[in-house]
C-alpha cells in the first residue's frame, strides 16, 4: 500500500506540472493576443486550445486568429524568432513554446463547387472565419479575456462530446473530402463521437477520398493509428466502410478490427505492403524514413517466421529484425520473438563493420586503389568468420583470413605505401606465415571425359546437398511449429486458471480496466516467458 500511495503521489506531481507548463503555454498567448490587440487588430484563441480549455485540460498547443494580414502579422513580431508554415500560417517561438497565428479569412463563393485554399481570402471579420472552419468543436474563438465567441453551437458539442461538420455533411465532404479522414483522427484523439447526420454524410460521400492525394490527409491518418483511442476510431472506419477508399489498407482496417493492436501508421503499411508482397508507391512521399522502411519490408517477406541467423542480425541491426517480427506477429504468421531477437543479437561477437580489429583501411594500405571497390566482399568473409565463431575478433587472426581472402579472389597486396614500422611489421610477420612460394603446375591437356564425369559429379552432389538442407529445413519448422502450439496450449492454461482467480475476486477484477485487454495482454506475456525460459512442461 505504501509503494501504491508512493507511486500515485510521484504521478499527482509530474501531472500538476505538466499542467503548470500548459498553463504557462496560454498565458504566454495572451500577451501574443494583447500585442495583436495593441496594433489596431482583433485577436482570438481558436481550435484546440479553447476546445481544452473548456474541457479544463491542459492547454497542449495553440492556434491565433487575427484580423492581421500576413505581412502585418509579422510587422507586430518582428523581434520574434518566425517561420511561415505554408502561404498564411506564421509560426512564433515565444519564451520555448511555439504558436501558429493565421489572418481571417473568407471564402469565395462566386464557384460552388469549390471549398479549398485556392478560393479562401483575407477578411477583417471573425465570423467569416469560423464558417470556413472544418468541425463545429473546431469553430470557437476565445478571447484573452476568456469570452467565448461560437456561432456553430461548438461549446454544446465539446461538452456532449461530439464531432459535427459545419455545414452541410454531402456539399461539405464532396467539396473537403479529406475532412472524412480528419473526422476520425478526432475520434482517436479525442475520444468523442459522430453524430447522425456527420456519419450518414460520411457513408454517402467516401467515394470521393478516391479522387484526393494521400499526401491531403497523411497527417490526419496517422493520428487514427496513433491516438489514444484508435480501436474507436478504426471500428467506426469499417462500419461507414470507408477503408474501401484508403489505398491499399483495406485487410489492415478489417484485421484490426476484428484483433486489434495497438500499432503506428508505419506499422500498418508494412502489414498492408508485406501482406501483398509488394509496397505501395503513393505512400513513398509521406514515410519518414524510406530506406529504413524498406529493409523491415524486404526481410519481413524473405523470413516470415522470423528465424534470423548472426548474418542477418549483424546486417539489418536488432531494431530493423525486431520490428520485421513484429509486423508478421501482427499478420498472425509467426509468434511474438522479440526478446529471443535481442537476446541473440546482445550475444554477437561483433554488431557493425567498425567493431572490427581489422577494419577497411588496414586493407587500403596493402592493395592497389583500383582495388578499393572490393574491400567490402573481403570484409564480408571476415564478417562471416567471426560470427559462425571460426576465427576471433583478433588483429593477427584478421590478418591471416584477409591475406587468403585476397589471394583466392586474385587481389594483389605488397608493401608499397606502408607508413609506419608497426604496419610494416605487423603484415610482414602475416606474409612470413602464408606467402609460401607457389610451386608451378605441370600443364596437361584436358580431357573432356573426365571434365564432364567431374561436373556430373559435382552437380549430382550438390542436388543432394540442396535437397538434404531443405529437408532439414523444412523438419525444423515443423518442429517448431509444434513447440509454438504447446507453448500456447501451456500459456492458455495458466491465463484461463488465472482469470477464474480474478473473477471469483472482486477487489482485483475492479482495479482492471478492460478485462478482454488485461487478458490478451496477459497471455502474450505468458507466451513470451514460456518461450523464453523453455518450461511448460
Amino acid at each position: 500500500m505504501n509503494l501504491w500511495y508512493y507511486i500515485m503521489t510521484k504521478y499527482e506531481i509530474i501531472k500538476k506540472g505538466i499542467t503548470v507548463i500548459m498553463n504557462e503555454c496560454l498565458s504566454r498567448g495572451k500577451e501574443l493576443l494583447k500585442m495583436l490587440i495593441n496594433n489596431g487588430y482583433e485577436a482570438y484563441f481558436i481550435g484546440d486550445a479553447v476546445r481544452d480549455t473548456i474541457l479544463e485540460k491542459p492547454v497542449r498547443k495553440i492556434e491565433i486568429t487575427t484580423s492581421a494580414s500576413v505581412e502585418s502579422i509579422k510587422k507586430v513580431f518582428h523581434n520574434f524568432d518566425y517561420e511561415m508554415i505554408g502561404e498564411k500560417n506564421v509560426k512564433i517561438v515565444y519564451t520555448s513554446f511555439e504558436f501558429v497565428i493565421h489572418p481571417f479569412e473568407i471564402v469565395d463563393n462566386s464557384n460552388p463547387n469549390t471549398l479549398n485554399s485556392t478560393n479562401k481570402h483575407y477578411s477583417k471579420n471573425l465570423l467569416d472565419n469560423l464558417a470556413i472552419r472544418d468541425f463545429t468543436i473546431n469553430a470557437i474563438a476565445m478571447s484573452h479575456s476568456g469570452k467565448l465567441t461560437d456561432a456553430y453551437d461548438g461549446y454544446t458539442d465539446v461538452i456532449k462530446k461530439r464531432i459535427n461538420v459545419i455545414g452541410s455533411p454531402k456539399v461539405r465532404f464532396t467539396k473537403e473530402p479529406h475532412l472524412i479522414i480528419r473526422a476520425f483522427a478526432l475520434m482517436s484523439e479525442l475520444n468523442f463521437r459522430l453524430i447522425s447526420k456527420t456519419k450518414k454524410g460520411i457513408k454517402k460521400k467516401r467515394k470521393n477520398l478516391d479522387n484526393v492525394p494521400l499526401t491531403a490527409y497523411a497527417k490526419d491518418l496517422k493520428k487514427v493509428f496513433e491516438g489514444p483511442h484508435a480501436r474507436k476510431a478504426i471500428t467506426m472506419i469499417n462500419k461507414t466502410n470507408v477503408e474501401n477508399n484508403i489505398p491499399s489498407l483495406k485487410k489492415v482496417f478489417h484485421r484490426l478490427g476484428m484483433h486489434y493492436k495497438k500499432i503506428t501508421f508505419e506499422e500498418a503499411l508494412l502489414m498492408a505492403f508485406v501482406s501483398e508482397g509488394k509496397i505501395d508507391d503513393r505512400y513513398r512521399e509521406i514515410i519518414d524514413n524510406y530506406t529504413r522502411f524498406v529493409s523491415i519490408f524486404t526481410l519481413a517477406c524473405a523470413n516470415k517466421k522470423a528465424i534470423y541467423d548472426s548474418m542477418t542480425l549483424f546486417g539489418h541491426g536488432v531494431d530493423i529484425c525486431v520490428e520485421a517480427n513484429r509486423i508478421n506477429y501482427l499478420l498472425g504468421k509467426c509468434s511474438k520473438k522479440d526478446k529471443k531477437i535481442k537476446k541473440k543479437w546482445d550475444k554477437l561477437p561483433i554488431k557493425k563493420y567498425c567493431d572490427l580489429a581489422y577494419k577497411g583501411e588496414d586493407i587500403m594500405k596493402i592493395i592497389d586503389e583500383s582495388d578499393y571497390p572490393r574491400i567490402n566482399d573481403v570484409l564480408d568473409e571476415v564478417v562471416l568468420a567471426i560470427l559462425n565463431k571460426q576465427i576471433t575478433n583478433n588483429r593477427s587472426d584478421i590478418e591471416k583470413l584477409v591475406i587468403t581472402v585476397l589471394k583466392q579472389n586474385s587481389i594483389s597486396y605488397g608493401f608499397e605505401g606502408l607508413k609506419k614500422v608497426e604496419d610494416y611489421q605487423s603484415i610482414s610477420d602475416t606474409f612470413n606465415n602464408y606467402n609460401a612460394p607457389v610451386v608451378p603446375e605441370v600443364q596437361r591437356e584436358p580431357d573432356p571425359f573426365i571434365n564432364e564425369v567431374t561436373n556430373h559429379r559435382l552437380d549430382m552432389l550438390e542436388q543432394k546437398l540442396e535437397e538434404q538442407s531443405r529437408i532439414i529445413k523444412e523438419k525444423e519448422l515443423q518442429i517448431r511449429e509444434m513447440e509454438d502450439q504447446r507453448i500456447k496450449k501451456a500459456a492458455d492454461m495458466i491465463v484461463n486458471k488465472s482469470m477464474e482467480f480474478i473473477n471469483t475476486n472482486d477487489d482485483v477484477k475492479n482495479m482492471i480496466k478492460d478485462i478482454n485487454k488485461f487478458k490478451e495482454e496477459l497471455n502474450d506475456f505468458i507466451f513470451d516467458y514460456l518461450e523464453d525460459e523453455g518450461d511448460y512442461e
